[in-house]
């Protein structure tokens, strides 16, 4: 799972991450071409390199970073990613 992990955010966003820590996860389901599937989203706490690099690349549109007291849980469009905060 480390391996993917570090795979995917460095396609998806350029950044080198490290110490990965698993956090918690959670059920969910992901609709698809009219068929549910249950799936487990699961959250980790990292360390980054070097956020200067960080792009946006591949699926990801832009990023920004946000102080966690000023998140709005109601605009997150999963529930298990409101579970996680």
């Amino acid at each position: 799972m480390d391996h993917a992990l570090v795979r995917e955010v460095k396609e998806e966003l350029n950044l080198d991450v490290f110490d990965l820590d698993f956090f918690c996860s959670f059920a969910n389901t992901y609709p698809y071409n009219c068929v549910v599937y249950p799936i487990t989203d699961m959250a980790f706490t990292c360390k980054a390199k070097n956020f200067s690099l960080i792009t946006p690349m591949d699926d990801v549109a832009g990023f920004r970073f946000i102080p966690v007291h000023d998140l709005d849980t109601n605009m997150f469009g999963m529930d298990s990613a409101r579970n996680v905060l």
